[in-house]
């Protein structure tokens, strides 16, 4: 069965007991509508597999990235940097492999002249990239990784986040000194420091994370926090963490997931942290949590949204499939959007009404808000053109209220959508 998930590690399958409902309430009056649906023509010089987040500017254009399609790479394509502005995309640029990257694999960053930032988790040095694309479409790499044996780290992930001075800090799933990722900084000079390497604390068992996944987020303070998909080590066991690290290099883990019995706290955390003003983090498990998904004849549990308190203290917000036959999503795969009455925004990458195979549970996927314990549906994916499938992204959502996200798949080829759902 086909795990539809960027990180390519072994989860450990445990049996979640008992189901916890909470009251989940049908979608008020919604317009999904497909923007944008990937690869018309054959070739797919647009682009295909949307699965990172979108960001929109002033005037509401929205920017993105592909993970195929545009050029090289053998035939698939290397992926490609997107605008949609109405219904009408335009391709910024197509990557290569090398020495540009290949595969951008996390939401952009836009500045204010314009620019827009990002990384490829494959090609320059074989390590995956950090980019620029300047107004006018002109492609320049910042930093490749992958040199002195991945020891500064490999395949990044996640979206990029900056400090006053312009210099760049993200995460990459594999390399550094253990081979099992690092956080990184890049100045604009384009000079790389490693400012963590993942797995320094027990050569057994990775107590301070393992395969970072979901890009970073920073306080007041400049602490960086992120999250590691697992904290496997040698002996094969641990379902992620939330990480703190300090200015300093401190680094320090907040929460290891499967801690709970059966995992009911949830495991696989997959996407980027949000924080809020009291210094909360909240994001999606992949898995893990109160409720049974069987694949394979084995159970998985559903995925979890959860917040984790300044003191490491994890509350579990929303267990999914708390409906019958999984209708309010499964397998949330990306991060969250918090509003400024604080509720949370997302997508599960699976369950929902819609009729999908392939995924790693049944269904198509959907998009949710979550109000305190209240669950609404705003669109279940149905996989049949012109509506996408597979959702992998985290969402945007504007100041009417409008909110924004990619689909991996369906759309009129097949090959993932942009939408909006408008209130």
């Amino acid at each position: 069965m086909k795990i539809r998930t960027g990180a390519n590690c072994a989860f450990i399958l445990t049996i979640a007991l008992g189901l916890t409902m909470l009251a989940t309430h049908a979608a008020s009056a919604q317009t999904y509508k497909t923007l944008y649906s990937f690869c018309p023509k054959p070739g797919c010089k647009d682009g295909a597999d949307p699965q990172a987040g979108l960001i929109i500017d002033a005037q509401g254009t929205l920017y993105g990235t592909t993970v195929y399609g545009g050029a090289g790479c053998g035939g698939q394509g290397c992926g490609t940097a997107f605008k949609v502005a109405g219904d009408k995309e335009t391709v910024l640029h197509r990557f290569k492999g090398a020495p540009d990257g290949a595969n951008p694999s996390g939401s952009l960053l836009l500045d204010s002249k314009g620019n827009l930032y990002g990384v490829t988790s494959e090609g320059g040095r074989g390590g995956g990239t950090l980019f620029k694309i300047d107004p006018n479409g002109t492609e320049t790499v910042l930093y490749s990784f992958g040199s002195n044996g991945n020891k500064d780290g490999a395949v990044p992930k996640g979206k990029l986040i900056t400090d006053s001075a312009g210099n760049f800090y993200g995460t990459t799933f594999e390399g550094g000194t253990h081979g099992s990722g690092t956080v990184f900084e890049v100045h604009p000079s384009g000079t790389e420091i490693v400012l963590y390497n993942f797995c320094s604390k027990g050569s057994s068992h990775c107590t301070d994370g393992e395969e970072p996944n979901g890009g970073l987020v920073r306080d007041v303070n400049g602490s960086l926090y992120g999250t590691t998909v697992v904290d496997l080590g040698r002996n094969g066991k641990g379902g992620g963490a939330v990480f703190k690290l300090t200015k300093e290099g401190k680094e320090s883990v907040l929460h290891l997931f499967c801690s709970a019995k059966n995992c009911a706290d949830g495991e696989a955390p997959n996407g980027g942290l949000i924080m809020d003003a009291a210094g909360n983090l909240y994001v999606t498990t992949l898995v893990g949590g109160a409720n049974t998904c069987l694949a394979g004849g084995q159970n998985y549990g559903c995925g979890t949204i959860f917040k984790v308190a300044p003191d490491g203290t994890e509350t579990v917000l929303y267990n999914f499939c708390s409906l019958s036959n999984c209708a309010d999503g499964s397998a949330p795969e990306a991060g969250l959007y918090k509003d400024t009455r604080g509720k949370l925004y997302g997508t599960a990458s699976n369950g929902g009404s819609g009729n999908c195979s392939g995924g790693f549970f049944p269904g198509c996927g959907t998009v949710f808000e979550l109000s305190g314990k209240r669950q609404k549906i705003l669109h279940s994916f149905s996989g049949a053109a012109p509506d996408g499938a597979f959702p992998q992204s985290a969402l945007i959502v504007d100041s009417k209220g409008s909110v924004y996200g990619t689909a991996s798949e369906g759309g009129k080829s097949g090959n993932g959508v942009v939408f909006a759902i408008i209130p």
